[in-house]
């Protein structure tokens, strides 16, 4: 892996681990908030998470443990957050010896079949949250909006986690 790539890689792993609560005040007809994750139509977004930034990050990433959709097939086509100039939906795959990253125009999210994200992901599937306009900080709750070619748009609340939590390979379950 060349320096470049390690940079950016401990970069992004540095600026990963946001755990998502229920946030049933938006949109109150098409997502509902539980304990155990967030609802928008027949989706379910299960134990989102992220790490703290290191101070003068730029970029950070939002993770899911899955989502799981129980109706007709849809898709994940895009997401924004007041906190970061840019917001995309990333796929990370091995090229040879070096880790590469690329945007992807959507995750697909087939019917009663759970999508795994971040190391649970075969493709290391991410949100990154591009151009911080701040460091994410340890115990606080950022906005983050998902919109769905079918079942629409749901805002989620995102918590910070700590960069210890994250790299021990902590995992927030109920």
């Amino acid at each position: 892996m060349t320096v470049f790539h390690r940079f950016n890689l401990r970069r992004v792993l540095l600026g990963a681990a946001l755990s998502i609560l229920a946030f049933g005040l938006v949109l109150p007809e098409r997502a509902q908030a539980h304990n155990h994750g967030t609802k928008v139509g027949a989706i379910t977004i299960e134990t989102p998470w992220a790490a703290a930034t290191a101070p003068g990050a730029k970029v950070g990433a939002v993770y899911f443990d899955s989502m799981l959709n129980a109706g007709a097939a849809d898709q994940l086509v895009s997401a924004r957050s007041s906190v970061s100039e840019t917001v995309e939906i990333h796929e990370m795959f091995m090229e040879g010896s070096v880790m590469r990253m690329r945007a992807l125009t959507q995750v697909d999210l087939p019917t009663g079949v759970p999508v795994k994200w971040g190391r649970s992901s075969p493709k290391g599937i991410h949100i990154m949250l591009i151009g911080l306009k701040e460091p994410l900080q340890e115990g606080a709750t950022i906005p983050l909006t998902l919109k769905f070619k079918q079942a629409g748009e749901v805002e989620v609340k995102v918590s910070v986690r700590s960069i210890k939590a994250q790299a021990a390979g902590a995992s927030h379950k109920h």
